[in-house]
């Protein structure tokens, strides 16, 4: 569990954490590998970008979901570097380290995933990157696939959601800026979206205190409450159906969010090809739940060359 004491922070306001002796030494020494941080311009404002590795090959580019950041992507990606050359993990606007935004749209969520991968040297090295996303991540990221399309050896997408016919619509849930006169009181507020139980808390402790900030004399929250926005399902459904690039599915095998009727539902609709992925005991979470069993997903996908439809 991370000291609850105020901790020292970044140039960002951001907490500067020290994972501790008390978490798998697989994840001290994967937290204790820092990235090069980049910012990348798009669209008036700079997206936080983590690089690891100089490889030029393969390349994969990690998104995460909704109200997450970059850093829920920092205990799995050094451990992909042998494999990928390259691991690039970055922060929608509005969320982490990124900067926010007037206004927000998946235009410009998609433009983010193509200007990073261009800006960090993903593409246009000879070999094709991967685009790995989780949750809302994926849908700029199906967007993206359409224009990248031969740049690309394909996208992975974990746990991402649409609905079943009959099924409820994902709704935004739009929190208003909260204060928190303490670390500790901030860090007491955490909860994942959806909820669900807690596999590893000490990676839950982790998420959470990076999404907080300190201001002059209060904690916040880094990500913008005008970045939640909605879903349009059946457009995303159309863009999904008509990808143009290989795609694997990962699907955590106990998420509540993507059940079985959903995962069916998305194997049907989904691209001729389409691979379905279970990581065992897994909830929708799946990078918090089971992280070294994504870590040998993806590490088998990128090793195993390029996907043939």
């Amino acid at each position: 569990m991370i000291d609850r004491a105020e901790p020292r922070t970044d140039a960002d306001g951001r907490p500067a954490i020290d994972p501790g002796p008390d978490i798998p030494l697989w994840a001290q020494a994967a937290l204790t590998d820092f990235p090069r941080e980049e910012r990348v311009p798009v669209g008036g404002t700079e997206i936080e970008a983590l690089v690891w590795g100089d490889a030029p090959a393969p390349g994969l580019l990690l998104a995460h979901g909704h109200g997450a950041h970059a850093d829920w992507w920092r205990p799995i990606a050094p451990q992909l570097v042998a494999s990928a050359g390259r691991v690039v993990a970055y922060s929608m606007s509005g969320m982490g380290g990124s900067g926010w935004r007037d206004t927000y749209s998946f235009d410009l969520f998609e433009q983010e995933v193509i200007e990073v991968a261009t800006r960090t040297g993903l593409l246009g090295t000879g070999r094709k990157p991967w685009l790995v996303a989780h949750s809302f991540g994926c849908l700029p990221t199906i967007m993206a696939a359409a224009k990248l399309r031969e740049a690309i050896a394909g996208i992975v997408l974990v746990d991402m959601y649409l609905p079943a016919p009959g099924r409820a619509r994902a709704r935004p849930q739009k929190r208003g800026h909260r204060r928190y006169d303490s670390f500790a009181e901030a860090m007491a507020r955490y909860r994942l979206s959806p909820l669900q139980p807690i596999v590893n808390p000490w990676l839950v402790d982790f998420a959470g205190a990076r999404t907080l900030r300190r201001k002059s004399d209060h904690w916040t929250w880094c990500t913008d409450p005008d970045a939640t926005i909605g879903v349009d399902h059946d457009l995303f459904q159309a863009r999904f159906v008509a990808t143009p690039v290989p795609v694997v599915l990962l699907r955590g095998e106990r998420s509540r969010l993507v059940d079985h009727e959903v995962a069916a539902h998305l194997l049907e609709v989904a691209p001729a090809g389409t691979r379905l992925i279970d990581i065992p005991d897994a909830d929708h979470h799946v990078l918090l739940d089971q992280p070294l069993a994504l870590v040998a997903a993806l590490r088998t996908l990128i090793q195993g060359g390029q996907y043939e439809r």
